[in-house]
């Protein structure tokens, strides 16, 4: 087995990870609609851009008895076998690579533990924390199995099209949602929650929804976001071969600044670029060299460094909009977009182009 990266999560006290290939999305918790006669860890289905995607409480899926939700939680979103499911967490910290031979697996952890091993793949040691990785399949199969609706979402939409990407709140009011199920999101799971608190989790939600056309006509692109110094870009999931921490860098001799030097990447000799300076990033206060993200393009492998990787988010072809004239990202061609994240302009970058372009082209007879 390869070495894997990981998303890392906490749920109370306790830390999980997640295979970043599994991952579409992480979000903060939206405002969720009840449907009744679902298994206790769903709490709801959500309009996820035209598809009724159904939302478990990872807490109460691992046998606790947490009810509430809090508006700081999160919600990933993960794929196994072509089917969706949002999994609320208390909070996503970082994404990170793990040595397949760092990962203990078929193992137990005695006869009295809170933790259901049912959902578990394997545990490693992360910064000298256990970790627990968690299996998808598992925990949407085993045991306590989705219910019919849940793997047929469709059928949880009000009666009417399917395909009605307002179908869980027009169709059917809020009200007469809380006369199906018998209380609302809030009185189930955020009694606490002030009316601000509750119009962003509205919010939050209705920015979910498919803007345009259905389901079936809507693209989705899967990004990486990091931070460069103030600044956010994005990389297309399917350039991204892994997340490292970066270690032993060996100096390039007579190679330009921005050309870090080459690394052992697992017996694959690596080189790591700085791509600062031609998206025009300062490097003034910039971290110790800590972080990168392998890409693989166009048969080029190179590492990147990056002061954060923060996420990894869909963007629907409908939030990715041209790079404007006037930006601070309309200096070079090495980018396909813009995007919105928490409030901030994330350039998604052409890569390809990037490392191809004539300043990151080191002449080997220099």
């Amino acid at each position: 087995m390869d070495n894997q990266s990981f998303l890392t999560l906490r749920v109370e006290e306790l830390r999980y990870a997640i295979a970043v290939t599994e991952v579409l999305e992480i979000i903060k918790l939206p405002e969720l609609m009840p449907v009744a006669n679902m298994p206790d860890d769903i709490i709801g289905i959500l309009n996820y851009r035209g598809l009724a995607l159904p939302v478990m409480q990872l807490s109460r899926r691992l046998g606790k008895t947490q009810d509430h939700c809090s508006i700081s939680d999160s919600l990933i979103v993960v794929e196994w076998q072509d089917f969706k499911v949002g999994i609320v967490v208390h909070r996503v910290e970082e994404v990170q690579t793990i040595e397949a031979n760092a990962i203990a697996r078929g193992f137990s952890l005695g006869r009295e533990t809170d933790i259901n091993v049912a959902f578990l793949s394997g545990i490693a040691t992360i910064d000298d924390e256990m970790v627990m990785i968690l299996n998808p399949e598992a925990l949407i199969r085993q045991s306590d199995e989705l219910s019919d609706d849940a793997l047929a979402p469709e059928a949880a939409l009000p009666k009417g099209d399917a395909s009605d990407t307002d179908g869980l709140t027009s169709e059917m009011s809020r009200e007469q949602q809380d006369e199906v199920t018998g209380k609302s999101f809030f009185e189930r799971y955020c009694a606490w929650a002030t009316p601000e608190d509750r119009a962003l989790f509205r919010q939050r939600a209705e920015a979910l929804r498919s803007v345009q056309g259905g389901s079936e006509d809507l693209q989705l692109s899967s990004v990486a976001v990091m931070r460069l110094g103030e600044d956010y870009f994005g990389l297309d999931l399917a350039a991204v071969r892994e997340f490292i921490q970066v270690s032993s860098v060996t100096p390039v001799p007579c190679c330009p600044s921005h050309i870090l030097g080459n690394m052992n990447l697992r017996g694959e000799v690596m080189t790591l670029v700085d791509i600062r300076s031609a998206l025009r990033v300062s490097s003034e206060g910039a971290p110790d060299l800590e972080k990168a993200i392998v890409v693989d393009v166009d048969d080029i492998v190179a590492g990147i460094t990056v002061d954060q990787v923060c996420d990894i988010v869909q963007f629907s072809s409908d939030e990715i909009s041209a790079v404007p004239v006037a930006t601070t990202f309309s200096h070079e061609s090495y980018f396909t977009g813009i995007a919105s994240y928490q409030e901030k302009k994330v350039g998604i970058l052409d890569f390809s182009k990037l490392i191809q372009a004539e300043k990151f082209i080191v002449n080997e007879l220099a």
